[in-house]
């Protein structure tokens, strides 16, 4: 009635059906292109040729021609994807992952184990691993410098005037004691890690 297909992010049962509620089979009969089909064609495994390989067609009569009644899984996955992209240029997405926080459904429940499985599943802990390591705050030098240069332009042992706009960024941040592992110079904007930032709030 039912096998069992252990996927990495966990097991996943797959009914068959029992003639009233569509199983497996009824919910996953799409077309395959037909690049795929021929390559299946020429499996070294007969079972798998057999599989693909069409039913004769009938003797006699006028031939008619075959018509799918439904799309290739190639044919919709680019239909949705062009009309996936389509939404997306014409305006501004923000993502948000949601995360289920308990098998309840209840509030305020967290089911630890289960979140942190979603989590790396997800590979939002990978994605926060790597931020913590690079440089995710990135400032243009003209916003730090309109910013700031007026508020310093009295500081002791410190010629605005004669700085560029990097030059001053990277002066103000070895003045406030910013290690220079925790930030780096581009060609227009100066990257900071994560919280190195903070510093110029307090200025």
């Amino acid at each position: 009635e039912h096998f069992i297909v252990k996927h990495f992010a966990g097991d996943v049962v797959y009914f068959a059906g029992d003639g009233k509620e569509p199983g497996f089979l009824e919910k996953n009969n799409d077309s395959l292109a037909k690049e795929v089909e021929q390559h299946m064609l020429q499996s070294s495994k007969a079972i798998v040729a057999d599989i693909c390989r069409p039913e004769p067609e009938p003797t006699g009569g006028k031939k008619e021609k075959a018509k799918s009644s439904f799309a290739s899984v190639g044919d919709k996955f680019v239909k949705s994807l062009k009309a996936l992209l389509t939404e997306l240029q014409s305006s501004q997405a923000w993502f948000v992952r949601c995360i289920k926080s308990n098998p309840n459904l209840k509030p305020k429940e967290i089911h630890g184990e289960g979140v942190i499985t979603q989590l790396r599943m997800s590979g939002t802990l990978d994605a926060v691993k790597l931020i913590q390591g690079g440089f995710p705050t990135r400032i243009p030098y003209e916003s730090i410098h309109s910013r700031y240069a007026s508020l310093l332009a009295d500081a002791p042992g410190m010629d605005i005037g004669a700085l560029s706009p990097a030059e001053f960024c990277e002066a103000v941040s070895e003045a406030c004691g910013v290690s220079k592992q925790e930030y780096a110079l581009g060609a227009t904007r100066m990257f900071f890690k994560m919280g190195a930032a903070a510093f110029l709030e307090e200025l």
